[in-house]
C-alpha cells in the first residue's frame, strides 16, 4: 500500500516526554522510515500503536494533522533546493537585462574573386553605409547576447582595359543581414566590449553605373542601371562569420551610445557554380564602423 493510500488513516504524534520535543523533525524521520509504505504502523487497523520510537505514543485523530505534519518537512525540503537553485542563479538573475537600439555607420567592401582567364579585369574595394535595429540581452554584467538586422551595402568596383578604352564599373549591392552573437564586455559607466558569432544574409538588390564597351561599334558608352538577377548563376542567400569590437559610455539610467568597428566574413559565394568547366567563386569581406543608440530596460 502507498502513503497516499492511508491518507485518511494518519495519526498524530502526542510527546509524552518534554513539551518541547521537536514533533515535526520526529515527522520527518518518520517518513524516512516509512518510505512509501505503512508496515511500520503495527498492531492497530487504522493508525497503529506502540509505534517504535521511544517516549511517544500514538492515537488516532483527524486525519489531515499528521498528513500536514508529516508532507510539512518534505515542502520545507523542496523550499531549499529552490532557493538554492535561485542562489546558484542569482548573479545571472542581478544583471539580466534588456536594450534595444539603432545603429548606421559606414561601410568598405572587399570582392575576392578568382579571375582565371579574366587577366584584364582589376577589382577594387567600394564604401556604402549601414542602418538597422539591435535587441541584446545580459545575462551577467560581463556576458550577453545580441541580435540585429541590417540593411548593408556591399559594393565594389572593378576596371577593365581594351584597346586604348578604360572602363570603370561600380556595383552597388542591398544585403539584409541578421547577425546573431555573443557580447563580452568590461568597465563602468564607459566599457569595451567584443561580439562574435555568424550571420545569415539575403541579397536584395544589385545596381551599377560606369562605362562599358560596345564591341561591334567599338565604342565605349555609359551606363547606369539595376541588375537583374539569374537564378541559375546569381546565390542571393549568405552566410558568414562576424566580429566587432568598440566602447559603449551609458551617459544615464537608460540610455547609452556605442562606437562599433566590425568585420563580416562570408564564406558562401555570390555566384553558383553553373558552368561545367569553370569554378567561379567569388566573395565579400565587409568592414563597418557604425555609432549606435540603446536604450536599456
Amino acid at each position: 500500500m502507498e502513503f497516499k493510500d492511508i491518507e485518511d488513516n494518519l495519526v498524530f504524534l502526542e510527546p509524552v516526554g518534554p513539551p518541547d520535543l521537536d514533533v515535526i523533525g520526529t515527522c520527518e524521520r518518520i517518513i524516512d522510515a516509512v518510505g512509501a509504505q505503512v508496515g511500520i504502523f503495527r498492531d492497530h487497523p487504522l493508525a497503529g500503536t506502540n509505534f517504535p520510537y521511544d517516549d511517544f505514543e500514538c492515537s488516532v485523530v483527524s486525519p489531515k494533522i499528521l498528513y500536514f505534519c508529516a508532507i510539512k518537512p518534505f515542502y520545507m525540503k523542496t523550499r531549499i533546493l529552490i532557493l538554492a537553485a535561485m542562489l546558484a542563479f542569482l548573479p545571472l538573475s542581478l544583471h539580466a537585462q534588456w536594450r534595444v537600439g539603432v545603429n548606421a555607420g559606414a561601410t568598405y567592401n572587399l570582392y575576392a574573386i578568382d579571375k582565371q582567364y579574366m587577366t584584364d579585369y582589376r577589382y577594387y574595394g567600394a564604401g556604402g553605409v549601414t542602418m538597422g535595429v539591435t535587441g541584446q540581452y545580459h545575462f551577467m554584467d560581463w556576458l550577453g547576447v545580441r541580435m540585429e538586422i541590417d540593411l548593408t551595402q556591399r559594393n565594389y568596383q572593378h576596371t577593365r582595359a581594351i584597346y586604348a578604352d578604360r572602363l570603370d564599373y561600380h556595383y552597388h549591392n542591398d544585403y539584409l543581414l541578421v547577425p546573431a552573437m555573443v557580447h563580452f564586455s568590461f568597465g563602468g559607466s564607459l566599457r569595451g566590449f567584443a561580439n562574435f558569432g555568424v550571420y545569415g544574409g539575403y541579397w536584395l538588390k544589385s545596381h551599377r553605373d560606369g562605362k562599358d564597351y560596345n564591341s561591334f561599334s567599338n565604342r565605349s558608352f555609359d551606363i547606369d542601371e539595376d541588375i537583374a538577377f539569374v537564378p541559375e548563376r546569381d546565390q542571393r542567400w549568405d552566410f558568414g562569420y562576424v566580429a566587432g569590437a568598440g566602447m559603449e559610455w551609458q551617459f544615464a539610467r537608460h540610455w547609452a551610445v556605442q562606437l562599433e568597428a566590425r568585420c563580416n566574413y562570408s564564406v558562401i559565394s555570390t555566384v553558383k557554380q553553373y558552368m561545367a568547366h569553370v569554378k567561379d567563386y567569388r566573395y565579400n569581406t565587409t568592414f563597418g564602423l557604425t555609432a549606435g543608440f540603446n536604450y536599456i530596460f
